[in-house]
């Protein structure tokens, strides 16, 4: 079966831990089908290095390999505030890149990673294209994109015409139901783990690996620097626990966009010694600043489920992270990890300050996460894939 994969998330040479779970997933789902193409659209933004939020999307090349999978990267432009003309323009950005695709690669069918804009396009290229299309939900597409008028409107018309759809969590196949979808194309398949890459290290000999404090407690996140992250609720709560901890460390490992703005605000509440901005980090180098840090913390305004999380409690550190989409069906009790409430600063800190004091059973979060796996995800994908192509009445694809 010859797939062709459509997403803005796949990451590139500039954010390089962007959507890093498609990339794992794809690794896997390799060995049951063949993926020759990926087409990951990046926003246009001409090469101006002082508009330092959106420069970084002009660095973005054309093309790029990994490992036998050529990666396109058409560029589309993205109106501020006006998201609904994205999907237009997106369309317009990878049409004829993908007619061209399909002359060299008859795919079979279109997986699409996000409902809009990707999935929006996804269900009109399947439409022109005569091909079935997959599409996976991962949270924002629907938690926060929903709540706007013609975006809901846009999702409804790719959740309807999208022949299968793959969800990570209960949370969001619980809001498709919601919505009246038909039960029967929805599946849920959790995301997994690489057991061999994030693993149990000693803390001490990674932190004089990565020149790290021995003697204080450190905190750690890792993502993009985008607003949905909320981390301004975490520098408050870092800047509230020091009243308690004057030598606690945040280590933040990632890029993006709100950068600028974080770093002001560290420098504006004189937070420089217990706030380490460390840049983005290839994916072979998390396990070891997640085995650096005391506690991982995730303070979110809205998650799908959340891999990273699964990624900390595999190396054996437990997470402090807001009680938002699938987060609470990883972090069932507080064995693993807390939950606060999006926004309340004074329950952060005071459940990071729990976390620090906690005699956390290293071993018991490791064994946890074996059932998160990746193999066992991209079989049921594949599986997926077979009911999108043989549902209609052509010939089979095995």
């Amino acid at each position: 079966m010859k797939v062709l994969i459509l997403t803005t998330l796949f990451p590139n040479q500039v954010e390089s831990i962007k959507g890093i779970f498609i990339k794992e997933q794809l690794r896997w789902l390799k060995e049951y089908c063949e993926i020759k193409y990926i087409v990951s659209p990046s926003v246009w933004f001409p090469p101006i290095p002082y508009f330092k939020k959106w420069y970084m999307y002009s660095r973005v090349p054309k093309v790029e390999k990994w490992e036998d999978i050529t990666i396109f990267h058409p560029k589309f432009l993205a109106l501020p505030r006006i998201r609904w003309f994205d999907g237009f323009f997106y369309l317009f950005s990878v049409f004829w890149l993908i007619k061209r695709i399909k002359k060299d690669y008859d795919f079979d069918l279109l997986h699409v990673h996000f409902a809009y804009p990707d999935g929006f396009v996804g269900v009109l290229l399947g439409k022109i294209f005569k091909k079935p299309v997959v599409l996976s939900v991962r949270g924002g597409d629907i938690n926060i994109s929903f709540n706007k008028f013609l975006l809901r409107k846009m999702i409804m018309f790719t959740l309807k015409n999208a022949n299968q759809i793959h969800t990570v969590s209960d949370d969001l196949r619980d809001k498709l139901c919601q919505l009246k979808m038909d039960q029967g194309k929805i599946k849920l398949i959790p995301n997994g783990v690489d057991a061999t890459r994030f693993k149990l290290m000693d803390t001490e000999e990674v932190r004089n690996r990565l020149g790290l404090p021995k003697d204080r407690p450190i905190l750690l996140f890792v993502g993009r620097l985008i607003a949905g992250k909320a981390l301004p609720h975490l520098l408050l709560a870092v800047k509230d626990l020091m009243s308690m901890r004057k030598d606690v460390l945040l280590v933040i490992v990632g890029d993006g966009p709100e950068k600028g703005k974080l770093t002001k605000m560290v420098n504006r509440n004189h937070l420089e010694k217990n706030i380490k901005f460390v840049g983005q980090k290839g994916h072979e180098e998390i396990p070891l600043w997640l085995n650096a840090c005391d506690l991982f913390c995730l303070f979110s305004l809205s998650e799908g489920r959340p891999n990273v999380i699964i990624e900390a409690l595999a190396c054996g550190k437990p997470v402090v992270a807001t009680k938002v989409g699938g987060v609470q069906e990883i972090v069932k009790n507080e064995d693993y990890g807390l939950l606060v409430t999006p926004g309340d600063i004074k329950e952060m800190s005071a459940a990071l300050n729990k976390g620090l004091s906690k005699d956390w059973n290293r071993l018991r979060l490791v064994e946890y996460t074996e059932q998160f796996s990746w193999s066992s995800a991209a079989k049921q994908i594949f599986d997926i894939y077979k009911r999108a192509v043989n549902c209609g009445d052509g010939e089979r694809i095995d």
